[in-house]
């Protein structure tokens, strides 16, 4: 006689405690890399685990405290700076490395912190001379550090103008359409968290580059996926983002 079993919900407790797990696996070599200091990497973990935890199907109520927890932190932040400047100048920022606090004065205030926002403001100038339609391929003449790398969508921008641009926005994100579409008919769980993890974390890392090009966030290390000269690394995306749809 065969019996049929349940699937059994784990309960508050081995949720919970799964989140520790995770945690102390996650924690040491993220606080390593944030030593080094590499903030960009640590945020890419972040990018990663996070959305794969919230596919994990634990409880809601843990992912409500989960969530509210980084949000008061970040409202906090906000706040401190808008309304106890001095504060958030001397006790927030002064626990941050000086190589930290140049590149986020250099975010806020770019036009006076000139020395530290020297990258961000040649992006600028790259980006709005390639005007509707660029200047051409490879004919570029705005000196933009890390240009092929790091900034490498200013030299996008100047050499394609907005139209290239925008292309190559699109492009990206039917990537992120394509991995999400395979998520959703997995049938393995794992991959569908793997799924999650890579979707989330090519999403961020688009958002994050153009976004510290374009003055909005401010300047890590994060490089746009697919578009670097590490080519080694475009390889290595390539084979995680594409192969995939084996186990869909």
């Amino acid at each position: 006689m065969l019996i049929k079993k349940k699937n059994v919900r784990p309960s508050y407790l081995a949720d919970f405690w799964l989140l520790v797990k995770i945690g102390l696996i996650v924690l040491p070599p993220t606080l390593l890399v944030y030593r080094q200091p590499d903030t960009g990497m640590v945020m890419l973990y972040m990018a990663m685990i996070l959305p794969m935890i919230f596919f994990s199907g634990i409880h809601r109520k843990l992912l409500v405290v989960f969530t509210a927890v980084p949000l008061v932190i970040i409202s906090t932040l906000v706040v401190l700076y808008v309304r106890f400047n001095e504060f958030f100048t001397e006790k927030v920022l002064g626990a941050l490395s000086g190589h930290q606090i140049s590149r986020i004065y250099g975010w806020l205030q770019p036009y006076e912190y000139t020395d530290s926002s020297f990258q961000v403001r040649q992006g600028f100038m790259a980006i709005g001379s390639g005007e509707f339609v660029g200047k051409g391929y490879l004919h570029n003449n705005v000196y933009v550090p890390e240009k092929h790398t790091d900034f490498i969508f200013s030299a996008i921008a100047e050499e394609l103008g907005f139209v290239g641009g925008a292309f190559v926005i699109a492009l990206l994100f039917f990537v992120i359409y394509r991995i999400v579409v395979i998520t959703v008919v997995a049938r393995d769980p794992f991959m569908t968290l793997m799924g999650a993890g890579i979707s989330s974390l090519l999403a961020f890392q688009i958002t994050q580059n153009i976004g510290m090009t374009i003055g909005l966030l401010p300047v890590t290390g994060v490089t746009l996926p697919f578009f670097k000269l590490w080519w080694k690394l475009v390889t290595i995306q390539f084979y995680a983002y594409w192969n995939r749809h084996d186990y869909s």
